[in-house]
Protein backbone atom coordinates (compact mmCIF):
# COMPACT_ATOMS: atom_id res chain seq x y z
CA UNK A 1 0.00 0.00 0.00
CA UNK A 2 2.58 2.50 1.25
CA UNK A 3 4.18 2.27 -2.57
CA UNK A 4 1.45 2.87 -4.21
CA UNK A 5 0.84 5.63 -2.30
CA UNK A 6 4.60 6.86 -3.05
CA UNK A 7 3.45 6.05 -6.74
CA UNK A 8 0.39 7.73 -7.00
CA UNK A 9 2.28 11.07 -5.11
CA UNK A 10 4.98 11.28 -7.36
CA UNK A 11 2.68 10.85 -10.58
CA UNK A 12 1.11 13.87 -8.81
CA UNK A 13 3.72 15.94 -8.74
CA UNK A 14 4.93 14.72 -12.10
CA UNK A 15 2.16 15.35 -13.79
CA UNK A 16 -0.28 17.94 -11.91
CA UNK A 17 2.04 19.98 -9.89
CA UNK A 18 -0.41 22.34 -9.33
CA UNK A 19 -2.38 20.08 -7.61
CA UNK A 20 0.42 18.52 -5.86
CA UNK A 21 1.44 21.93 -4.29
CA UNK A 22 -1.86 22.25 -2.87
CA UNK A 23 -2.27 19.27 -2.02
CA UNK A 24 -2.19 18.04 1.79
CA UNK A 25 -0.70 13.87 1.20
CA UNK A 26 -2.45 13.00 4.60
CA UNK A 27 -5.86 13.48 3.00
CA UNK A 28 -5.90 10.57 1.05
CA UNK A 29 -3.87 8.19 3.71
CA UNK A 30 -6.62 8.49 5.53
CA UNK A 31 -9.19 7.93 2.68
CA UNK A 32 -7.39 4.99 2.45
CA UNK A 33 -7.62 3.93 6.76
CA UNK A 34 -11.32 5.20 6.56
CA UNK A 35 -11.59 2.35 4.11
CA UNK A 36 -9.94 -0.26 5.28
CA UNK A 37 -11.93 0.05 8.63
CA UNK A 38 -15.47 0.47 7.09
CA UNK A 39 -14.43 -2.98 5.22
CA UNK A 40 -13.40 -4.49 8.64
CA UNK A 41 -16.54 -3.59 10.15
CA UNK A 42 -18.68 -4.33 7.27
CA UNK A 43 -17.15 -7.92 7.28
CA UNK A 44 -17.83 -8.12 11.72
CA UNK A 45 -21.04 -6.78 11.10
CA UNK A 46 -21.84 -9.29 8.08
CA UNK A 47 -20.92 -12.49 10.40
CA UNK A 48 -24.37 -11.36 12.71
CA UNK A 49 -26.16 -10.40 9.71
CA UNK A 50 -26.06 -7.00 9.95
CA UNK A 51 -25.28 -3.91 7.89
CA UNK A 52 -22.77 -1.20 8.79
CA UNK A 53 -25.24 1.17 10.00
CA UNK A 54 -26.48 -1.09 12.36
CA UNK A 55 -23.33 -0.44 14.11
CA UNK A 56 -24.07 3.14 15.06
CA UNK A 57 -27.70 2.71 16.14
CA UNK A 58 -26.63 -0.37 18.45
CA UNK A 59 -23.95 1.32 19.77
CA UNK A 60 -25.98 4.52 19.96
CA UNK A 61 -28.40 2.54 22.14
CA UNK A 62 -25.65 0.43 24.22
CA UNK A 63 -23.80 4.09 25.17
CA UNK A 64 -27.07 5.18 27.07
CA UNK A 65 -27.42 4.14 30.59
CA UNK A 66 -29.82 0.72 31.45
CA UNK A 67 -32.20 0.57 29.98
CA UNK A 68 -31.21 1.64 26.71
CA UNK A 69 -33.50 3.24 25.38
CA UNK A 70 -33.51 6.38 23.41
CA UNK A 71 -36.19 8.17 21.07
CA UNK A 72 -35.78 7.92 17.53
CA UNK A 73 -35.49 11.72 17.03
CA UNK A 74 -32.16 11.16 19.73
CA UNK A 75 -30.91 8.48 17.84
CA UNK A 76 -31.29 10.61 14.15
CA UNK A 77 -28.85 13.23 16.29
CA UNK A 78 -25.96 10.43 17.33
CA UNK A 79 -25.99 8.78 13.59
CA UNK A 80 -26.45 11.59 11.46
CA UNK A 81 -29.37 9.48 9.67
CA UNK A 82 -32.92 10.71 7.86
CA UNK A 83 -35.64 9.21 9.12
CA UNK A 84 -36.71 6.68 6.11
CA UNK A 85 -32.98 5.18 6.93
CA UNK A 86 -33.86 5.02 10.60
CA UNK A 87 -37.16 3.23 9.93
CA UNK A 88 -35.27 0.38 7.80
CA UNK A 89 -32.61 0.21 10.33
CA UNK A 90 -35.27 -0.14 13.36
CA UNK A 91 -37.44 -2.56 11.13
CA UNK A 92 -34.78 -4.85 10.54
CA UNK A 93 -33.05 -4.81 14.05
CA UNK A 94 -36.18 -5.68 15.58
CA UNK A 95 -37.32 -8.17 13.27
CA UNK A 96 -33.98 -9.87 14.66
CA UNK A 97 -35.07 -9.25 18.11
CA UNK A 98 -32.27 -6.91 18.74
CA UNK A 99 -34.67 -4.12 20.04
CA UNK A 100 -37.93 -3.58 20.79
CA UNK A 101 -40.05 -0.73 20.76
CA UNK A 102 -43.40 0.24 22.82
CA UNK A 103 -45.22 3.47 22.48
CA UNK A 104 -44.14 6.72 24.47
CA UNK A 105 -45.96 7.65 27.20
CA UNK A 106 -45.72 11.30 26.38
CA UNK A 107 -47.27 10.87 22.37
CA UNK A 108 -48.62 7.73 21.99
CA UNK A 109 -47.83 8.19 18.07
CA UNK A 110 -44.13 7.88 18.87
CA UNK A 111 -42.51 4.26 19.46
CA UNK A 112 -39.25 4.03 22.03
CA UNK A 113 -36.35 2.27 20.76
CA UNK A 114 -34.87 -0.26 23.79
CA UNK A 115 -32.04 -2.20 23.03
CA UNK A 116 -32.37 -5.72 24.00
CA UNK A 117 -30.59 -8.45 25.77
CA UNK A 118 -29.76 -10.80 22.75
CA UNK A 119 -28.99 -6.57 21.19
CA UNK A 120 -26.68 -5.96 23.99
CA UNK A 121 -25.07 -9.38 23.91
CA UNK A 122 -24.64 -8.93 20.00
CA UNK A 123 -23.28 -5.50 20.10
CA UNK A 124 -20.86 -6.25 23.07
CA UNK A 125 -19.29 -9.35 20.75
CA UNK A 126 -19.26 -7.06 17.83
CA UNK A 127 -17.16 -4.06 20.07
CA UNK A 128 -14.69 -6.79 21.10
CA UNK A 129 -13.88 -7.81 17.74
CA UNK A 130 -14.02 -4.63 16.93
CA UNK A 131 -11.70 -3.46 19.43
CA UNK A 132 -9.42 -6.30 18.51
CA UNK A 133 -8.97 -4.77 15.08
CA UNK A 134 -8.29 -1.42 16.59
CA UNK A 135 -5.84 -2.78 18.72
CA UNK A 136 -4.07 -4.69 15.90
CA UNK A 137 -3.98 -1.23 13.87
CA UNK A 138 -1.98 0.43 17.07
CA UNK A 139 0.15 -2.12 17.77
CA UNK A 140 3.01 -0.35 15.72
CA UNK A 141 2.32 3.05 17.82
CA UNK A 142 4.08 4.03 21.22
CA UNK A 143 1.89 5.60 23.89
CA UNK A 144 3.58 8.92 23.02
CA UNK A 145 2.72 8.30 19.33
CA UNK A 146 -1.12 7.21 19.78
CA UNK A 147 -1.69 10.75 22.39
CA UNK A 148 0.07 12.85 19.55
CA UNK A 149 -1.86 11.41 16.39
CA UNK A 150 -4.89 11.52 18.32
CA UNK A 151 -4.51 15.41 19.23
CA UNK A 152 -3.65 15.94 15.75
CA UNK A 153 -6.43 13.92 14.10
CA UNK A 154 -8.87 16.18 16.98
CA UNK A 155 -7.05 19.19 15.87
CA UNK A 156 -7.54 18.46 11.73
CA UNK A 157 -10.99 17.29 12.82
CA UNK A 158 -11.85 20.61 14.46
CA UNK A 159 -10.95 22.47 11.51
CA UNK A 160 -12.48 20.88 9.17
CA UNK A 161 -16.02 20.94 11.18
CA UNK A 162 -15.20 25.14 11.32
CA UNK A 163 -14.39 25.34 7.85
CA UNK A 164 -17.57 22.99 6.91
CA UNK A 165 -19.49 24.91 9.42
CA UNK A 166 -18.22 28.56 7.92
CA UNK A 167 -19.33 26.99 4.30
CA UNK A 168 -22.68 26.02 5.24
Amino acid sequence: MIEKFETFLSLMKENWPEAYESMMPSMPLIDKIQSINEAKRSKIMAEYGLQTSDFGLLTALRRTPAPHLLMPTQIMDYMLISSGGLTKALYRLEQKALISRSPSSEDGRVKRVQLTAKGKQVIEEIAVKAQESHRLMNASFSEQEKTQLDMLLKKLLNTMETHNNETM
